[in-house]
């Protein structure tokens, strides 16, 4: 039997506490709608499918505007601009149109 039960590590109570680093997704520069949408999505902790059925769009469809390979159409901008909270302009205060 053993005498008395002592825990391996007697300063196990100490919690260390240090900032989780980013992803090598997360955006650096918000330059793009998909730098906002893909810097949102993460802080939020959200999945791309679930950011797809809040703005009633396909999953695929979220991964190309994170990708900058499509751009949102204009009809999604206000559904975008509620998720996001704000709507990004360029940084040149031009909004480009076809």
């Amino acid at each position: 039997m053993w005498p008395s039960i002592v825990p391996a590590l007697p300063f196990c109570h100490y919690a260390i506490r240090v900032a989780k680093l980013r992803s090598k997704t997360y955006p650096n520069q918000l330059k793009t709608l998909g730098d906002h949408l893909r810097q949102c999505r993460i802080d939020r902790k959200l999945f791309q499918r679930q950011v797809a059925e809040i703005l009633g769009v396909h999953p695929l469809t979220v991964v190309n505007w994170e990708r900058n390979a499509t751009t949102p159409p204009a009809h999604y901008r206000e559904a975008i601009g509620t998720f996001l909270g704000y709507l990004p302009v360029p940084a040149n205060g031009m909004v480009r149109r076809r």
